[in-house]
């Protein structure tokens, strides 16, 4: 009967341990990146700007409902959401191109005459939240920006 416990403890501890094995790798920033819907939450500067610290308050309904997409064939969707802005405008932008470099996220975007390139660091990312930040400088003074998303 002694045995037959101490079977059952051994196979017990190595189920267990073969368990723990199995748990699976962390996923990539790009893995974590892809085709999921982004929705913006929050657009934080620092300095404050104009009096603002948060410019996504700032923002139009319309601009407040858009759905940011990141494709694996590397484009980059805006869903115009419910609320376009402009009734004639595509509900879905994907004139933009994206790709990862170190911790870099860079987005191109096509407005016909030229185009745009934006390089985002990386500042947090993980299943459900997405931090880009970027820096611009307006006459003496630079103006850190931390974009804020998160997936519903």
């Amino acid at each position: 009967m002694k045995k037959a416990i101490y079977l059952c403890m051994i196979l017990t501890t190595l189920f267990v341990a073969c368990e723990k094995e199995k748990q699976e790798a962390p996923k990539s920033t790009r893995e974590l990146l892809v085709e999921k819907k982004w929705y913006q939450k929050a657009i934080l500067v620092n300095p404050a700007y104009l009096g603002m610290t948060n410019l996504y308050d700032s923002l139009i309904p319309c601009q407040k409902d858009d759905i940011f997409t990141y494709r694996n064939n590397g484009n980059y969707e805006i869903d115009n959401g419910i609320l376009k802005c402009y009734a004639n405008s595509p509900q879905i932008d994907s004139a933009t191109l994206w790709k990862l470099q170190d911790n870099k996220l860079i987005q191109y975007l096509d407005i016909g005459s030229q185009i745009l390139r934006d390089t985002f660091t990386i500042e947090l990312i993980d299943e459900k939240n997405l931090h880009l930040g970027i820096s611009f400088k307006y006459g003496k003074e630079t103006y850190k920006y931390l974009y804020k998303y998160e997936t519903r």
